[in-house]
């Protein structure tokens, strides 16, 4: 018989030990491998939506929605916010998940863990559109050669007050943006 779990042991096993892309592919959702890298996985169902399912500092699989402001958190969230139900349901639904080992390969590469800071820029970026033409950069600075060339292919892209945003990667994955605009340069 296995070792019993208190409460809050419990709830830290579902947000650490299920891996929340396995659930969300089990609801319906694929990976989109182009847009996904080491330290996020992006994920789609058939409805439109859209989620980043990235491994939090603390090892807790957690997800934002890029379309629904408010949907974002742990498997525990993913959950009640899809299925309105209880803890106590959700406790139901994902017990049977806790230490039951994938045979095979592996659906879904490892995700690396990443920093508060991280995620807060990720979700930012996500709400950035992208630009393969941007007036700044063309008109004022005569970018438009350099911007059609593959280098700079999705590395620029455009805010909500217009600004240029140029994407900064390291070997983990995005790591922050700068954004570029007339007598105006921020980093985030």
């Amino acid at each position: 018989m296995g070792k019993l779990m208190s409460n809050d042991q419990e709830l830290q096993a579902f947000k650490t030990e299920i891996d929340l892309r396995a659930f969300a592919a089990d609801d319906g959702y694929v990976l989109d491998r182009k847009e996904s890298w080491r330290g996020s996985s992006v994920m789609r169902p058939a409805n439109g939506d859209k989620v980043v399912v990235k491994r939090d500092h603390d090892g807790h699989y957690v997800y934002f929605s890029v379309r629904a402001e408010r949907g974002n958190g742990s498997i525990i969230d993913f959950l009640q916010k899809r299925y309105p139900c209880s803890l106590g349901q959700v406790r139901k639904a994902l017990r049977p998940r806790v230490g039951r080992r994938h045979s095979g390969p592996s659906l879904f590469p490892a995700l690396q863990e990443t920093s508060r800071d991280r995620l807060e820029v990720e979700k930012q970026y996500r709400q950035i559109q992208d630009a393969p033409r941007h007036p700044y950069l063309e008109k004022k600075r005569g970018l438009s050669p350099l911007l059609d060339t593959a280098r700079f292919s999705d590395r620029a892209r455009i805010d909500a007050r217009g600004n240029a945003v140029f994407l900064h990667f390291e070997q983990d994955g995005l790591c922050g943006f700068e954004l570029k605009n007339r007598d105006f340069t921020g980093f985030s």
